[in-house]
């Protein structure tokens, strides 16, 4: 149907947890008249979640003014063949997107994929190859391409008010403890938190200075959640005093994830390590890392260091980053919008608030950009940021991940 003049367009969420349907699904409906999306199909497997996400788009959409049915489909194929839907967003777990991914090119649909690209080299060398196959170019979500505080660094980096670039470092001390608690914290699953979260910061990095990472090293490993054979199974029902208890009572206390659970009532998931999401961080089993330090080399010469930590706290600077330059430098405050910029080395000073109206909103406001550039994706501009930079941030990582244990060795970046 048209409407003003504009072709609604039909989506499948392959995926149907926190990031594709009460996040971006959210969005897509609130701002319905502008967007013209319509969220027709949802693929998702368990059918708590399922029942759940449909209830709440179906409901988002009726308050946008344009009630809607959503169809549930358990199996990927019959999504697919579902004739409304033209794009499809993955936001399955990272080992799972390499399917989805290839069967709706081949379906010819348009394709969104959340980060990181894959779990393994393997998928990303295979997503990449399926998408310069079928001549579609895939959407990537690295949020930071679309926070308007990076968006405004880079724009100052492009007019050389620092000069030219030689040097970046990214620190992220997260309160991420949320990795421990469900599928991310085994590799064959996430390959690595550093993989789900650190690829964003790797495309920073290479964004900032337009040039591939080439050599990789890193130290690092878990310092803090160290696994006790006496933990519970999860956070449900345990009793110790915990600062990383999790659960939609959280105990008194704020957690990374903070829906409310009238909001997902399935938040609890099932008794397996796919949809709980109260495991103990304690429990054995996990396989991943909790910090690490990451030197980068790239192609042009610019170096660069990531210093990563997920048993971090919460605070205005939990993530910063800085650029410095040849005149000058750039620090950016995620939290508070905030960049610190220095020029005419050293001769001038300013700090500016480079926050939008969007702020205050998921993922410092990154998230309502990417619906809107969603909108023009499936109209047929090119990506904001595509297949091959998830590419190159998911080799960096995993040749980090090989460095660290070496023990510091270098590795060179797989190229594809």
């Amino acid at each position: 149907m048209q409407r003003d003049g504009r072709q609604e367009i039909g989506v499948a969420v392959i995926g149907a947890g926190l990031r594709g349907v009460w996040n971006l699904g959210g969005l897509l409906a609130r701002n319905f008249e502008e967007l013209r999306l319509e969220v027709v199909s949802l693929c998702e497997v368990f059918e708590p979640r399922a029942a759940e996400a449909r209830s709440f788009l179906e409901e988002q959409y009726r308050q946008a003014g344009h009630p809607l049915e959503i169809a549930v489909y358990h199996e990927l194929d019959a999504c697919l063949a579902d004739p409304r839907v033209e794009l499809v967003m993955v936001t399955t777990h990272s080992d799972q997107h390499r399917e989805p991914a290839e069967r709706a090119l081949v379906a010819g649909k348009k394709v969104y994929l959340d980060k990181p690209l894959a779990h393994t080299l393997e998928d990303c060398n295979a997503i990449l190859a399926a998408e310069r196959r079928h001549g579609s170019p895939i959407l990537l979500g690295f949020t930071r391409r679309y926070e308007a505080a990076w968006r405004k660094a880079r724009e100052l980096v492009e007019e050389g008010i620092i000069g030219d670039v030689q040097m970046l470092l990214l620190r992220a001390v997260i309160p991420y403890h949320v990795y421990f608690h469900g599928w991310h914290r085994e590799k064959r699953f996430s390959g690595d938190a550093l993989n789900d979260k650190s690829s964003h910061h790797v495309d920073a990095m290479s964004w900032f200075v337009d040039a591939d990472p080439v050599r990789v090293s890193g130290f690092g490993g878990r310092r803090v959640y160290l696994a006790d054979p006496d933990a519970p199974k999860c956070c449900r029902g345990c009793d110790r005093v915990c600062p990383y208890r999790t659960g939609p009572q959280r105990k008194g206390r704020q957690a990374q994830d903070r829906l409310p659970p009238d909001k997902e009532l399935s938040w609890l998931g099932g008794d397996d390590i796919r949809t709980g999401r109260d495991v103990c961080v304690f429990r054995p089993g996990a396989d991943i890392l909790d910090h690490a330090v990451v030197n980068l080399q790239f192609e042009n010469g610019v170096v660069g260091q990531l210093f990563y930590s997920i048993f971090g706290f919460d605070s205005q600077d939990q993530e910063s980053f800085e650029i410095v330059g040849e005149k000058g430098r750039i620090r950016l405050i995620r939290h508070s919008g905030e960049l610190d910029i220095v020029s005419e080395y050293g001769e001038q000073s300013r700090v500016i608030d480079a926050r939008d109206a969007h702020h205050d909103s998921t993922h410092f406001g990154a998230d309502i950009r990417l619906v809107e550039e969603l909108r023009r994706f499936a109209d047929g501009a090119p990506p904001v940021v595509g297949c091959r930079a998830g590419h190159i941030a998911s080799a960096t990582v995993f040749a980090a991940l090989e460095s660290i244990e070496a023990g510091g060795a270098p590795v060179e970046v797989a190229r594809h």
